[in-house]
């Protein structure tokens, strides 16, 4: 790192999915680190980011962490139910996740996080206790609204779990599932068609407003004196919170519309979901245009 910052690195990502920060050693190795930050002559002028697990989140490491230039943080949430975390064998529950994201709030850090909304259980129950529970997390603007559905990747006990159930299906290179409610799969494809591209495209809607967010907190950081960093991050805030109204709205109508009638029903009336996903992809596309007329003003 110093001798990155020595030639001109202001900006750090670590790489490691699991920064530890609960045992002893892993906390005399936080105490050692920020102090050579410090004896550096580079924590005043840094911004870094980790990622950690639910249960490693410790306000006083991060506390601790935030005083040498830790600014963002990812955890693998990946559920806001028991079922879903249960069957990620997330080792958590919904109120750990709760509390986690209480602590990151409370030390005014930000945070981006993984999120599968769809797994080979999922039920019109579950999908709506996840969805309220992105309303959660994301609101006022604090995350961008994105999910995926989980993969039965070769090795894990999910994928062995389906095999044995005779639901696995694709191959090793794309595995995939039936669901058990039929309509589950439906609802996929709407997902599908009104969020790929927004989620996992490169230039998609969700990397360009974490990207923004990400630079309203460079710019705090590093050119507070110069541009009016305030309203620049209000203004992205204001266009996260737009794309996730809509989002969480139009996952939502799709649920109720579909939860209500038969799979045959769904496949008759398709034609009203195809009307809800474009006007989905208008907003998508209005807020992908406010975002390229958005810059920060100088002062």
């Amino acid at each position: 790192m110093e001798e990155l910052f020595k030639a001109g690195v202001r900006i750090f990502n670590f790489k490691d999915d699991d920064f530890g920060m609960r045992t002893t050693s892993q906390q005399r190795w936080i105490e050692s680190f920020s102090e050579e930050l410090k004896r550096r002559g580079m924590s005043e002028t840094i911004l870094w980011r980790i990622s950690c697990r639910v249960d490693e989140v410790d306000a006083g490491m991060l506390n601790r962490l935030k005083e040498v230039g830790l600014s963002y943080l990812y955890m693998g949430i990946e559920s806001g139910n028991v079922q879903g975390l249960k069957t990620a064998n997330k080792r958590c529950t919904v109120e750990d996740v709760s509390r986690s994201l209480s602590v990151i709030q409370d030390l005014d850090l930000n945070f981006e996080y993984g999120f599968m909304i769809l797994d080979p259980y999922s039920t019109f129950d579950s999908i709506k206790e996840n969805i309220a529970f992105l309303r959660e997390i994301c609101k006022d603007g604090r995350a961008v609204v994105h999910f995926t559905k989980m993969m039965p990747y070769a090795g894990t006990a999910i994928a062995q779990c389906l095999r044995n159930e005779g639901r696995l299906i694709g191959d090793i290179a794309f595995p995939d599932y039936d669901y058990e409610d039929p309509r589950i799969g439906l609802l996929e494809r709407f997902f599908v068609k009104a969020f790929n591209n927004m989620i996992f495209s490169n230039d998609g809607l969700v990397n360009r407003l974490q990207f923004a967010k990400f630079d309203s907190v460079a710019l705090e950081k590093f050119f507070p004196n110069r541009y009016d960093t305030k309203k620049y991050s209000n203004n992205i805030r204001n266009l996260i919170n737009r794309c996730n109204e809509s989002a969480l709205e139009t996952m939502s109508m799709a649920v109720k519309f579909m939860e209500k009638r038969s799979y045959e029903d769904i496949l008759y009336y398709w034609e009203v979901l195809e009307m809800l996903v474009q006007q989905e992809l208008n907003v998508q596309e209005d807020i992908k245009r406010k975002i390229e007329l958005l810059s920060p003003t100088e002062l």
